[in-house]
């Protein structure tokens, strides 16, 4: 049976013992400096499984590779690429104005873009992309999904700013080495947490130990 981990190595004993004395100067610190430097541990565990990882490589696609269907099914929506006109605003008024020009009047997004929008994109003239739908803000992603492309969303919300969002170009996720390598990329990275978050448990436990002993009291 295949082992949810990518390597024995990152549930072993001389993880354990690299954890244990990673932390062994904390555990035998005063109880309110224990308690500051309890946030660190996180980092410290992550640390140490990677370099592991660096020094003793898995096989990702040995591990994973039987995985990669079903998980790309789970993450393509967020894989697909877009390509969008974006126009940001701080006022409303000057927001819907816009829309009603660029809906009833045909101006050119570009030109407003490139005259009135209040960010980076306005030296690309209103052009962002392409991106992964699962990089964009969420708010963003749910507009465009309702476009085809060349239409115009009305107004969004995203504080401090009102955003003017038109589709240009959506590209569906395709399974290739790029995306499969990806994928594998992010199952290591999921069962890596997962280790950290076991890890973490059982010094957890050990900090619990020393704060409610007595001869710490």
């Amino acid at each position: 049976m295949q082992s949810p981990h990518p390597t024995g190595a990152m549930n072993g004993s001389e993880t354990n013992a690299a954890l244990d004395a990673a932390v062994a100067s904390l555990l035998s610190q005063p109880t309110h400096i224990l308690v500051q430097e309890h946030g660190i541990l996180r980092q410290v565990t992550r640390d140490l499984l990677v370099k592991q990882l660096q020094a003793n490589p898995p096989d990702l696609e040995a591990h994973y590779g039987q995985q990669i269907e079903a998980f790309f099914l789970e993450r393509r929506a967020a894989l697909e690429q877009v390509v969008f006109g974006l126009i940001r605003l701080q006022q409303v008024g000057a927001a819907e104005e816009l829309f009603l020009r660029l809906s009833d009047d045909g101006a050119d997004f570009g030109e407003l873009a490139q005259s009135f929008s209040q960010g980076q994109e306005r030296l690309s003239r209103g052009v962002v992309g392409p991106m992964a739908v699962g990089q964009l803000h969420p708010r963003i992603a749910a507009a465009l999904a309702q476009l085809q492309p060349g239409q115009l969303h009305p107004p969004v919300e995203l504080d401090p700013f009102m955003l003017l969002l038109r589709l240009e170009h959506r590209e569906p996720a395709s399974l290739n080495d790029p995306t499969r390598q990806q994928l594998l990329q992010e199952l290591l990275e999921r069962d890596l947490a997962s280790t950290v978050e076991a890890q973490l448990e059982r010094l957890g436990q050990q900090f619990e130990t020393l704060v409610e002993s007595p001869a710490n009291g």
